[in-house]
């Protein structure tokens, strides 16, 4: 009986090991970059590790949003520019992830990614 107790206090203390492990090493959003150069603009979100990421269209005309598995660690952040083909940069934090949109003040028609 006491080995079968020994063994299952082994077994639990691993389990929490690694879903604390897991958590502790879940991707951060660090910082928010953006730059304009001649033919197109960069927007770079810099984050402590590799993750995935999503894209998607809208939900406005011309807008563009990303979703990366990565913790924001506030409730959300917004990034102004004045470059008119990135707009305001706006980081939500979702359940699991965060939200990246893009929010253009020109040229939706010229955006055919």
């Amino acid at each position: 009986m006491r080995r079968a107790l020994t063994a299952g206090f082994i077994f639990a203390t691993l389990v929490g090991t690694a879903a604390t492990a897991a958590a502790q090493h879940r991707v951060h959003v660090h910082e928010v970059r953006v730059g304009a150069h001649p033919d197109f603009d960069r927007v770079v979100v810099e984050l402590d590790g590799t993750t995935d990421v999503t894209w998607e269209r809208g939900p406005q005309p011309g807008a563009e949003s990303f979703y990366l598995d990565a913790d924001l660690g506030r409730r959300s952040r917004l990034v102004h520019t004045s470059l008119e083909r990135v707009g305001d940069v706006r980081l939500t934090a979702m359940r699991v992830g965060t939200r990246v949109e893009l929010e253009p003040t020109c040229c939706p028609s010229r955006r055919g990614w």
